[in-house]
């Protein structure tokens, strides 16, 4: 079970959940709570106020990531469930074409196992454009906390916003693409093995229609929540570090709170998009702020980069006390 409103574990108070309508003055004495931002953030402030400030960010990132989670799995459900029923469509009409209705009793035939490519080809062309279409919908509101996580992580640490990345259009929707591929493979071998169980027990175009559309009510939570997390989580990483490269003493980050192990796969082929310099980003420390665009998280990642060294005038490097 999940909440309704943000997709995560049930809370145990109402006010818990981060959809709660509280107001944003509300909102933002929650986030900073317990944390004074000092005049200027220096390697000596750093030092004494840097863990409040790492909190700050953390609790921050989070608050704003699961405010847009609903939207995007909204949005994500609606694309998703237009391009099914435009693949029920275009089966339907193939099979009409082909003659397997028969117009003088006025009933469909049973699908033959020859029908089956029609209607596996019929929803591989639907959904390969699934990609494109969510990213079409989804862009403003990952752009929106890509412009969340510039402006709170540029308040926290007292930079003045760049109206121009303030906006978050100077995110790349070509690299949001990239990311949303429609469909996975594994729902859609689900939908391969749902039409070849139908056609084996003698379905009618009407029932294996009505089967997809029963097996895929509302769609898989897993692959929508996934991209909400994965996307959200990819927008506030880029906002913030375009914040943090504004602060001129800050020279490294860390990557801390996800809650992945994925150190076992390391080694696989598939991961290496994930690594920087031989070690997996997930949780990752001490990454110079110059690379911190070019650190890549595996979908699902809830991490948050924080700064973690300041040079002073000497150039000494300190750390927060944590």
């Amino acid at each position: 079970m999940t909440c309704v409103h943000c997709y995560t574990a049930p809370h145990a108070k109402r006010r818990d959940c981060y959809r709660t309508p509280w107001s944003a003055r509300v909102i933002n004495r929650e986030l900073t709570k317990g944390y004074l931002k000092p005049s200027k953030w220096t390697a000596e402030t750093f030092r004494t106020d840097g863990a409040g400030m790492i909190e700050a960010l953390a609790r921050t990132a989070k608050v704003v990531q699961r405010y847009a989670w609903p939207t995007i799995v909204r949005e994500a459900r609606r694309v998703m469930d237009r391009q099914l029923e435009r693949a029920i469509a275009h089966a339907t009409s193939g099979h009409r074409a082909a003659g397997s209705w028969d117009a003088k009793i006025g009933i469909e035939v049973a699908v033959s196992p020859a029908d089956a490519n029609l209607w596996l080809e019929a929803l591989n062309e639907a959904f390969a454009e699934t990609g494109a279409d969510l990213v079409a919908e989804l862009v403003q509101p990952i752009q929106s906390v890509g412009a969340q996580g510039y402006a709170k992580t540029s308040e926290i640490l007292g930079v003045t916003p760049d109206p121009r990345i303030a906006s978050g259009r100077g995110m790349d929707p070509h690299r949001i693409a990239a990311r949303i591929t429609g469909i996975d493979d594994t729902t859609r071998e689900r939908f391969r093995r749902i039409i070849v169980r139908e056609i084996d027990d003698g379905a009618t175009p009407a029932r294996l229609a009505a089967t997809l559309r029963r097996e895929f009510n509302g769609w898989p939570a897993r692959r929508l929540a996934t991209i909400a997390r994965t996307e959200t989580s990819n927008a506030w990483t880029w906002g913030s570090v375009e914040a943090m490269k504004e602060v001129p003493n800050l020279i490294s980050v860390d990557v801390i709170g996800c809650e992945s192990r994925e150190m076992e796969r390391w080694n696989q082929p598939s991961f290496q998009q994930f690594m920087y310099q031989g070690e997996g980003t997930c949780n990752i420390e001490g990454v110079s702020i110059r690379d911190a665009h070019l650190l890549n998280f595996h979908p699902n990642h809830t991490g948050v980069i924080v700064p973690s060294e300041f040079r002073d005038e000497q150039g000494n490097v300190t750390l927060a006390d944590r």
